[in-house]
């Protein structure tokens, strides 16, 4: 499984690190501000 959140804020962070307990393949997280 292959994941990317869009939006790295406070919900899309949270939802990145709760994803990562399914252990995917590989996590993206894409934000406008670096």
């Amino acid at each position: 499984m292959e994941i990317a959140v869009i939006g790295l804020g406070l919900i899309g962070g949270s939802l990145a690190m709760a994803l990562k307990k399914l252990n995917p393949k590989k996590i993206w997280g894409v934000d406008i501000d670096p």
